[in-house]
Parts: structure tokens; sequence; C-alpha cells
């Protein structure tokens, strides 16, 4: 990722740093402005170049965000567009700050420390609500 895509406009939102990059797509934060000093934290994610002209993985990524915008719940990021800027797909959603739980325990692994089994039930029974 280089440093010139960090400022970078897609749809409404300017993109501010890489989260993740995964198997389909990039994960950025992205910001939206607008008029009276209105400012939004969201995140961006946008489909690789390599894989947009591939019909099946396009399609699989605007599914993925149709899907998602059904569904309303806490535990669920909601999705705020589907959109296609300098011929690539994007979807925009929900920005959520804190740490992930791969994070979370790559962390607690690498110092040696176990996660409570309290606290792994209490976040598979919220991955389950959602």
């Amino acid at each position: 990722m280089t440093a010139e895509i960090l400022n970078e406009q897609v749809g409404k939102s300017r993109l501010i740093r890489n989260l993740a990059t995964g198997g389909m797509a990039h994960i950025f934060l992205a910001e939206q402005s607008g008029p009276g000093g209105f400012k939004k934290r969201l995140v961006i994610k946008r489909i690789l170049p390599h894989l947009i002209d591939d019909e099946k993985f396009s399609q699989m990524f605007q599914d993925e965000a149709r899907v998602a915008a059904m569904m309303n719940h806490p535990n669920i990021v909601q999705i705020f567009e589907l959109g296609e800027d300098q011929a690539t797909l994007y979807i925009a959603m929900e920005y959520v700050a804190g740490f992930n739980l791969r994070s979370v325990i790559q962390l607690s692994n690498d110092n040696g420390i176990w996660l409570a089994p309290e606290y792994i039930a209490k976040l598979g029974s919220q991955v389950c609500e959602g």
C-alpha cells in the first residue's frame, strides 16, 4: 500500500489509513466531511484491483454488501453504501473503534495468557446474537 493512496477520495469519503488487507479487499479507515465542520469516521472496503474484472468476485462482493445491508443488530456493522468509484467497487460501512478479536487472541498468545472462559463465553454469545 503506497502513501499516496491514503489521501484518496473514494465516493463521498477520504481514505485516512489502511486497516487491513484480506483475500478479497483492502479495508481503510476513512472520513466523510460536510458543511459546518461535519465529520464522520467510517470504513471503506474496496475490492482488490486484480479482482475487479473477475465477475465471480465482483458478484460475491456485491452480494456481501446486499446481505449485510438487510441486517440490523447492534453486533453487526451497518452498511451505508455500495458504490463504484474509479472502476472499483467499494462498501462504505460503520466504523467500530477498538481491538479486533484476532488482535486480542494474538496478544494473549504472545504473552502466554489464557483468556478467561467467562470472557470467551460472553464474546461467543455476542457473536451468536448478531
